[in-house]
């Protein structure tokens, strides 16, 4: 599985363009009080999809980033007691199924790692670069460039193991601290975007007549147009603002 990438179910294929249909309905009927432009929304499709994707993309890094920090404290204590790679990886597998289910991502992959490394005898460097490269994570890929210098050049493997995973840890900790205050400001963010459609929705329940130019006249119509684009333009913003790097 390659973590760079997201593919849709037929299901998921399905979800999203019935949720695309209803949200051109909403934003036809609530800007301009008929649904006659809701099928304007499906020439968004593939900008919409890649915005989609590329959620699901950066949700699924960090589902597999969590599981992988603990992966790494499992693995620290099997290196203490003696165990190299692939044995560690057999142990793993018992202790993540109990923690994620047998359905996890982790679990799938450490399995899919030891099968090769003990049946079809690859190299455990081979098979651990395979994963680094599939997933695109720089904690991944520190762990593996650690094990194979200390493969590499005979160092205390046991011990430069332990500490980096300590480090990885330590750094991964960081990071989802930072992730979390970018979360916060991201629901910041949020509700300035929501603000426009939410005020609109409220006069149109409220006081109907008060809106009603805006529904009626052709300039009242590019407004709304106007307020559709600004809200696009808001959200945007936000995903500049909120895209950092850690």
């Amino acid at each position: 599985m390659n973590y760079n990438r997201y593919e849709f179910s037929r299901r998921e294929e399905i979800l999203f363009h019935m949720g695309l249909l209803l949200i051109g309905i909403l934003v036809s009927y609530l800007f301009y009080r008929n649904i006659l432009g809701a099928p304007i929304v499906f020439l968004l499709r593939k900008r919409i999809r890649s915005y989609v994707k590329e959620e699901l993309i950066i949700r699924q890094k960090s589902d597999f980033l969590e599981q992988f920090k603990d992966l790494l404290f499992v693995l620290s204590t099997s290196f203490s007691a003696g165990r190299g790679m692939a044995d560690a990886l057999g142990e793993a597998v018992l202790s993540m199924k109990d923690i994620y289910g047998e359905d996890s991502r982790l679990v799938r992959e450490i399995q899919h790692m030891h099968d090769r490394m003990k049946i079809s005898k690859e190299r455990e460097e081979d098979v651990l670069q395979d994963l680094a490269e599939r997933t695109g994570l720089e904690d991944v890929m520190d762990f593996v460039i650690i094990f194979e210098i200390c493969r590499d050049t005979g160092a205390a493997l046991v011990s430069a193991l332990n500490k980096a995973a300590g480090v990885i840890i330590e750094k991964m900790t960081i990071e989802e601290e930072i992730r979390e205050i970018v979360r916060r400001k991201q629901s910041e963010g949020m509700i300035l975007f929501l603000m426009p459609p939410v005020v609109i929705l409220f006069l149109n329940l409220l006081a109907p007549d008060y809106l009603a130019p805006l529904y009626e006249t052709i300039p009242g119509r590019c407004l709304m147009t106007g307020v559709i684009a600004a809200t696009v333009g808001i959200y945007g913003m936000i995903r500049r603002i909120i895209r950092v790097q850690v």
